[in-house]
């Protein structure tokens, strides 16, 4: 029961062993997160249509939900399974790098996060688009830095 595109079905990969799961490459952790994953998406709790409803908050909680899933990975769901628009990753490590340097912050931990969130407010509702120029930015080649205008 695999999908046309390799991906097996999430009863498919509920009825895997946890020893054939750990065949394929996955530690012990890994495995667990990917069936309790499965387990969600077998009891309707994945439905893509009332999850692309969600606004940002209530999309993150319902997916944390999940054993393995954190806050970062329903963003980055969010961002670029969901294509919306106004998401802020302030936990993701290299937006925090490239603030850091183009804004000159010297804070650290929830601080930093907290004082990235106070400077993207005014990006929204395009805060999406505002972290992918802050990724991008953290190549220091000479032609992105032109591409941006920062030459």
């Amino acid at each position: 029961m695999f999908r046309p595109d390799g991906y097996p079905e999430p009863r498919e990969v509920l009825r895997l062993s946890e020893d054939e799961l750990r065949e394929a490459g996955l530690s012990r952790q890994k495995a667990g997160y990917l069936q309790a994953i499965a387990d969600y998406q077998e009891r309707g709790l994945l439905d893509y249509d009332h999850l692309s409803q969600l606004d940002e908050e209530a999309f993150t909680r319902h997916l944390t939900a999940i054993r393995g899933v954190g806050r970062w990975t329903a963003q980055m769901l969010q961002m670029f399974a969901l294509d919306q628009p106004d998401v802020f990753a302030e936990g993701d490590l290299g937006l925090q790098n490239a603030m850091r340097v183009l804004y000159r912050l010297d804070e650290t931990g929830r601080a930093l996060q907290k004082k990235m969130l106070l400077i993207a407010e005014p990006w929204r509702p395009y805060r999406s688009l505002a972290c992918k120029y802050l990724w991008r930015a953290l190549d220091n080649s000479p032609a992105v830095n032109a591409e941006m205008g920062w030459a």
